[in-house]
């Protein structure tokens, strides 16, 4: 029997091939590097998915099919592709890296002229589709992490945001993905607390109004307050009568022209569910920029931002200890100083209190809610310091006139600006009174008097 020679030395070398460890290319990949040179990449990735088929430890297979996947910009296909390469033999990882740096690179230019183009929601999709595929190709990459998140936050898609950024802070610890994650949590916050405002703003305005209203208030300010009572009802053998306001629960007993007993048979509450969820956001922001002082001690937003959260979450005790450190390290933020003040009214450190309340307006002469509480805490110490006075036996002493005096600038600029203030008007009459000026006290409450039945 004749033997073919040539076919003998063929079987020779594949055996020798085999012995070394080593293949012979298989047809699918021998066929696929033909369509590569005829620049017919279809029919070549077409092998080589059928040769990863039959053989998936394959790295040369897979490393093509990236290849040819990256030129279609199918960068999705291309990143497994790869990955099955890496995983089976890491002979490309150096050319499987500049690939994908080349491919994030393109998705990431793409979204940042998209997002720096952005006039309409749709183009900030764009930019979205382009940095979360960027994402996807190089994870580890911070700067399109982060750029990620800021095109989720200008679309509004907030947990999204909160995510990428939170990966950026965890990896880079920069100080912009931290002011953005507490910006998101305060606004929610806000827009809670809006809410909430907005859907009890009347039953709110009322509870306020019924606790404005203590024994020896006016007769007529009751009416002010909470308009005409439901029914009047002359008490027996008295000059008292009890006005009834039954929707509210109250009954007030008028005596004099004046409420000498208050009644309440229940309590008006608001539903404070969207409340609750502010101060749970508040807190979020809290937890946040608590990091970031504690990394950025010197940066001022994120501690202001702070603050507000503290105040928002209603941790007073924080926002105070924060305010106090914060009014030295920051002396020209007046709205630290004003919040200061506030804290220092309602511990009625009226001494304190000015002093930050006059701090604020020297930064801000318009800073009217400032001005406001700048005269409360002189009257209000004025008023104190008289009752203080009056228990020690010392009726001839009047010097706490200077507190009222000290409050009437201020009060009087207010009243300039807003002539209808019912609530200054009064606050003058009494400041005026306490200081012996009757006919200015009178002056006033009959101005307000006027604006309250409505001839003014």
């Amino acid at each position: 029997m004749k033997i073919n020679s040539t076919k003998l030395i063929i079987s020779s070398i594949c055996v020798f091939i085999l012995t070394t460890a080593f293949q012979c290319s298989s047809p699918e990949m021998t066929s696929a590097k033909l369509y590569l040179q005829r620049k017919d990449s279809k029919k070549a990735a077409e092998q080589l998915e059928n040769e990863v088929k039959k053989n998936p430890k394959n790295a040369e297979a897979y490393y093509l099919l990236g290849q040819i996947r990256f030129d279609e910009q199918d960068f999705k296909s291309m990143r497994i592709a790869f990955q099955n390469s890496l995983a089976a033999e890491n002979k490309y990882e150096k050319e499987i890296k500049n690939y994908n740096t080349s491919a994030w690179a393109r998705k990431f230019n793409e979204g940042v002229d998209a997002l720096n183009n952005a006039i309409e929601d749709s183009t900030i999709d764009r930019a979205i589709v382009a940095f979360e595929m960027a994402y996807y190709i190089l994870p580890e990459s911070t700067m399109n992490a982060r750029n990620l998140g800021l095109a989720h936050y200008k679309r509004g898609n907030m947990t999204k945001a909160v995510e990428y950024l939170t990966d950026t802070f965890n990896k880079d610890q920069d100080d912009l993905s931290i002011r953005v994650i507490g910006r998101i949590y305060t606004d929610n916050a806000s827009k809670f607390k809006n809410q909430y405002l907005e859907e009890n703003s009347e039953l709110i305005n009322q509870i306020k109004n019924i606790n404005s209203i203590q024994v020896r208030t006016k007769a007529e300010d009751v009416k002010y307050s909470l308009a005409q009572p439901t029914s009047i009802n002359k008490i027996p053998k008295t000059k008292k009568e009890e006005w009834n306001y039954e929707k509210l629960g109250l009954k007030f007993t008028i005596e004099g022209g004046v409420v000498s007993a208050i009644n309440k048979s229940f309590d008006l509450k608001p539903d404070t569910t969207l409340l609750m969820q502010s101060r749970g956001e508040f807190s979020k922001a809290v937890e946040i920029l608590n990091v970031g002082v504690a990394k950025f001690p010197e940066d001022s937003e994120i501690s202001e931002m702070l603050m507000n959260a503290y105040i928002g979450a209603e941790r007073n005790i924080e926002a105070r200890k924060l305010l106090e450190e914060r009014v030295v390290k920051y002396p020209e933020s007046k709205f630290d100083h004003y919040n200061f003040g506030v804290f220092l009214l309602k511990d009625n450190d009226y001494k304190n209190a000015i002093k930050h309340f006059e701090s604020a307006i020297k930064i801000d002469a318009a800073f009217n809610a400032s001005m406001y509480n700048l005269a409360a805490s002189y009257v209000n110490w004025g008023v104190s310091e008289q009752e203080r006075i009056k228990k020690s036996g010392k009726e001839g002493d009047k010097s706490y006139n200077d507190k009222y005096k000290a409050a009437l600038p201020y009060l009087e600029k207010i009243i300039s600006e807003t002539p209808n203030d019912v609530q200054i008007l009064e606050l003058l009459g009494q400041v005026y009174a306490n200081l012996g000026n009757s006919k200015k006290a009178e002056e006033y409450y009959k101005k307000a008097d006027d604006i309250r039945s409505g001839k003014n």
